[in-house]
């Protein structure tokens, strides 16, 4: 049965309280035909739709999330850090969360999520459009957001470690999303090796002490398989995201165009004889 915006992400936000663990998956491309294809999936539980390192923007953002229409997966958007003004858009679009990427410090996210929070916690506007499926449920949804939409803080700069502990006391932070690479380059180390660059494994392990201190979900993603899906379930992952729409598209064209080549020299072989 399909449910609302609210339901679908409060029952996502209880979910990662609960320690369990959700899957999802990071759009990049803008059309629905994507989307349509994910939410024939039933056990995916989010989608990411990056709007930060991609073209989509607020009018693909409303196509990719009528593809979700009746589903109950949750549609999580990952803003660009300078443009703060989508995410009211993008709330009243209807989506179920917000992902803000580098964020350095307390007061910035304190900022960030008051945008994300109706009056006393915070300072959007009210003006839901698609977010209330055009109806007059105004003040269901009014009550109901601030409790139940996700904001999610994308740690990927060496600044924030620095203040780790007070940013994650900020009110109405639900989750936290490791950014290794960012992180990385904030660090002076590059791109290269990184699987393998103990500098960075000791800062992102604590990241991880801290936030399962402080009781904070945690979302990473594991692109590669089973085996760094395992590795993320060891340290307590609960939100892991599979990889991109388009990457997974790069994987399954390699692995049959491997296939196509390896049959065709199969068939040459036989024909020799």
């Amino acid at each position: 049965m399909k449910r609302n915006i609210l339901d679908k992400a409060y029952s996502l936000k209880s979910k990662c309280l609960a320690g369990d663990v959700s899957f999802g998956m990071t759009i990049t491309t803008g059309n629905k035909e994507i989307s349509e294809i994910v939410s024939n999936h039933g056990d995916i539980d989010f989608v990411l739709i990056d709007l930060e390192h991609t073209t989509i923007g607020l009018n693909n953002l409303h196509t990719i999330l009528m593809g979700l229409n009746h589903t109950n997966i949750v549609p999580i958007v990952r803003i660009h850090s300078e443009e703060v003004s989508t995410i009211q858009r993008a709330l009243d679009l209807g989506v179920g969360g917000i992902i803000l990427p580098m964020v350095k410090s307390t007061h910035e996210l304190e900022y960030k999520i008051s945008l994300c929070k109706y009056p006393p916690q915070g300072i959007r506007g009210f003006g839901p459009k698609r977010a209330i499926s055009y109806t007059s449920n105004a003040n269901s949804y009014f009550s109901e957001a601030n409790k139940s939409l996700i904001t999610i803080l994308l740690i990927e700069h060496i600044d924030a470690i620095n203040e780790i502990d007070k940013i994650l006391k900020v009110s109405g932070l639900d989750a936290v999303f490791i950014g290794p690479v960012d992180l990385a380059l904030s660090m002076g180390l590059g791109i290269d090796g990184l699987d393998n660059n103990l500098e960075l494994s000791e800062v992102v392990s604590s990241i991880i002490r801290s936030c399962k201190n402080s009781r904070i979900p945690l979302m990473m993603v594991a692109p590669s398989g089973k085996e760094q899906i395992m590795q993320l379930l060891n340290d307590g992952i609960t939100l892991i995201g599979l990889g991109t729409d388009m990457a997974m598209f790069d994987a399954v064209l390699k692995e049959k165009l491997k296939n196509a080549k390896e049959t065709l020299k199969s068939y040459s072989k036989k024909g020799d004889k």
